[in-house]
């Protein structure tokens, strides 16, 4: 079934061709599919002299995604909004978010796992929870609440060493409470750990994607990331990395 939000934007139902450049990135926990059914959206908006504000938008890619995979929402405002954002959580609708400060001197790690994720299976088993009201659902989600309220205040205040507790804090949780992790992950993550990268946390949905780490700008020479990708590699692990240059607008650039 063609979701509604689409239906008004493509009533000809003629499918729209898209294409990604960087499709390694897809199911990696980085947004890609959300961030290409935005600028679909904004695309058509724009062809069709639709003159849809960003608000809007936003709620019809994420009533596009909702209809196919019954979740999002703040993907989707994260994109359009640029830089750090906290989102006070909800079942379906879009999220409320507030936008925080960020630092040019905090750079984001991204760590390519090639570990792709299934976002639908993901949310139909979160969903399967709810319906039965599982207690293991409902410590995660307080737990994680709580991690990232921790998280959302270390930003505010700058602090690099509490941010980075609370974001391993989260990747506790979402391994050992909701199963997100694999072994394949845990390996690589270990293999940073020791190689001098503090704060990995996995991205995404889980049970594939990415892992992100925030690094001062002074530590760039000093973590291991070289290491890292090498000694993942011989224990025939295709990972890749990134360093991003961020701004509070959001990323400007990688290397």
């Amino acid at each position: 079934m063609i979701p509604m939000a689409w239906s008004r934007l493509c009533p000809s139902q003629i499918p729209i061709p898209l294409f990604s450049s960087r499709g390694e990135l897809v199911g990696g926990g980085l947004a890609s599919s959300s961030s290409l059914l935005l600028a679909s959206v904004r695309v058509i908006s724009a062809v069709a002299g639709l003159g849809m504000s960003n608000s809007e938008e936003v709620r019809a890619a994420y009533e596009i995604e909702y209809g196919f995979f019954n979740g999002g929402g703040m993907d989707h405002v994260a994109i359009a909004q640029g830089g750090a954002t906290v989102f006070t959580g909800r079942s379906t609708g879009v999220p409320p978010a507030e936008r925080l400060p960020w630092y040019n001197r905090w750079k984001i790690l991204i760590i390519g796992t090639n570990e792709r994720k299934d976002t639908a299976e993901h949310i139909r088993a979160v969903r399967a929870q709810l319906e039965v009201g599982s207690t293991r659902l409902e410590t995660y989600i307080r737990e994680v609440s709580a991690a990232a309220e921790d998280c959302a205040a270390a930003i505010r205040s700058g602090d690099l060493a509490t941010l980075r507790w609370c974001m391993e804090t989260c990747h506790e949780l979402m391994r050992g409470l909701q199963s997100m992790s694999t072994p394949k992950i845990e390996l690589i993550r270990d293999i940073a750990t020791r190689n001098g990268i503090p704060g990995l946390k996995l991205t995404g949905a889980g049970s594939g994607g990415s892992l992100v780490a925030v690094i001062d700008e002074a530590e760039q020479d000093q973590i291991g990331l070289v290491e890292t990708t090498s000694q993942a590699r011989r224990h025939g692990l295709a990972v890749s990395a990134a360093l991003t240059d961020v701004t509070s607008s959001g990323v400007v650039g990688a290397r």
